[in-house]
């Protein structure tokens, strides 16, 4: 993830980033099943999660490095 937003322009930095909240979704089927199933079967939820998650990872890499 991090070399995606160093090495990497906007776009694909989110790409990547949405693959990686996908992937953790995936995770959750086991232990959270209705956030899973909301982010699945809901497309607004999925896409409003995903640019959330974007912005917070952007945030806290930004910060680390101070850029």
């Amino acid at each position: 993830m991090r070399n995606s937003f160093d090495f990497s322009d906007e776009q694909n930095a989110r790409i990547t980033s949405d693959a990686i909240v996908k992937e953790e979704m995936q995770k959750l089927v086991a232990t959270n099943l209705k956030l899973y199933k909301l982010f699945t079967d809901n497309t607004d939820f999925k896409v409003d999660f995903s640019a959330m998650m974007f912005g917070a990872i952007k945030a806290i890499l930004r910060e680390r490095t101070g850029l």
